[in-house]
């Protein structure tokens, strides 16, 4: 079984699964972060020779010409490292292409992991569904790939580490998952909407900004306190809309 590789640097990396499937080859990496491995696959010439090693240290063989990098894939723990071959410059293009428009479908990418909610939003189709995940499927706040799910053409963002039911999809249970809506400014010119899920899976509201609901427009801010403008910047998650909560969190402007 082969346990270790070593590139042309010359460096050594623990692997625990390296295999050629629909002409890509595919690395499943240990010991590393996703942004580590990525860094070391993005340079080609460090892919010109990669030399595979037995458990018991002898080597096993060496690959050639693997010198395309497609990205990593996170499955869970597992990351796995998409390798491909071509013959010049446009073909690597061309299968980079491919590469990409294949794997995205397969699972979330690392530079999509790593986006704003608000960059999510225009990339909604790179994360994975809800409905896709096994029934008593562990979520956990430390994986990042865990964090964002699609639903329903909504995509929410995971609250705290939970066994998935199939009661408690997103939208279900207001302590598991808020539904994520941005790119708007939260100014009166440009309110930042309040999706219709409120009222089941929270919302969380920024201080000093403006949301619309039913037409009308509201200003998030605190009543009955002193300087309230002192709490601008702050967020506070709620499950009501704007229009529930004039006179204690909201003023409506619109």
């Amino acid at each position: 079984m082969i346990s270790k590789i070593k590139l042309m640097d010359g460096a050594e990396y623990s692997v625990s699964r390296v295999e050629v499937v629909d002409s890509h080859l595919e690395i499943d990496m240990n010991g590393s972060t996703a942004e580590e491995i990525q860094e070391l696959f993005s340079n080609s010439e460090n892919l010109e020779k990669i030399e595979l090693y037995t458990e018991g240290e002898t080597l096993f063989g060496i690959l050639e010409r693997w010198m395309v990098y497609g990205g990593v894939i996170l499955q869970g723990e597992t990351k796995t490292v998409i390798l491909s071959q071509a013959a010049n410059d446009l073909e690597a293009r061309i299968v980079q292409i491919e590469i990409n428009s294949s794997e995205i479908k397969k699972a979330t990418s690392i530079s999509a992991l790593s986006f704003t909610d608000e960059q999510a939003l225009t990339v909604k189709g790179l994360y994975k569904k809800w409905g896709e995940d096994p029934e008593g499927y562990q979520y956990s706040m430390e994986n990042p790939y865990d964090l964002r799910r699609n639903h329903n053409g909504r995509l929410w963002r995971l609250n705290k580490d939970h066994k998935k039911q199939a009661d408690w999809y997103p939208g279900a249970d207001p302590t598991l998952w808020t539904e994520i809506v941005d790119g708007y400014a939260g100014t009166v010119e440009d309110p930042i909407p309040v999706p219709d899920s409120v009222t089941t899976s929270g919302f969380d509201y920024v201080y000093g900004k403006y949301y619309s609901e039913g037409g009308a427009v509201y200003l998030c801010q605190r009543q009955g306190i002193q300087n309230p403008e002192s709490m601008y910047g702050q967020t506070e998650k709620l499950y009501f809309a704007p229009s529930a909560l004039v006179g204690q969190y909201f003023v409506q402007i619109i």
